[in-house]
């Protein structure tokens, strides 16, 4: 059976991201594999019903963080959305249209249901003015962009 799980690798700091993610989403470290040391080399935890795997890199490269590959949170309403958003940015910064960093370097988009809801109902006439909105903001407003799409 094929499967596929997100490996997001840092320097050293693996299971304080681990915990950090597991608290977030409310769920728990599943495995650890230790190092050589007598610390952790890899945590894997389930989030959100992903696998993700947690590991300690080593060298340069591994502090390297792009915004190509993002973990994305679907999410259903706006208490949902803010919960995601503001323990994820927690040492993070925010971007535009409810994209984040985390601080570990890590990208997230928390998007919620009704935002791709509004999208996909959008006459030609309003999505321009829904686009416009959403990449005005940091934080996701769901009832800012329904009264947008109703202008």
């Amino acid at each position: 059976m094929t499967s596929m799980s997100t490996c997001l690798i840092l320097t050293g700091r693996a299971k304080e991201a681990a915990d950090f993610y597991c608290d977030v989403f409310g769920t728990e470290i599943t495995q650890t594999v230790p190092d050589e040391e007598g610390g952790v080399m890899l945590c894997t935890c389930t989030l959100a019903g992903h696998e993700v795997i947690v590991l300690n890199g080593t060298g340069p490269e591994a502090d390297i963080q792009s915004q190509r590959v993002t973990l994305q949170v679907h999410v259903d309403g706006q208490e949902e959305f803010d919960h995601y958003w503001y323990a994820l940015l927690e040492g993070g910064h925010a971007s535009k249209n409810g994209w984040l960093v985390d601080k570990f370097g890590i990208w997230w988009d928390i998007v919620p249901i009704q935002q791709m809801q509004i999208f996909s109902s959008a006459t030609a006439d309003s999505m321009q003015r829904i686009a416009v909105a959403a990449r005005s903001m940091e934080r996701i407003d769901i009832a800012e962009l329904e009264r947008v799409a109703l202008i």
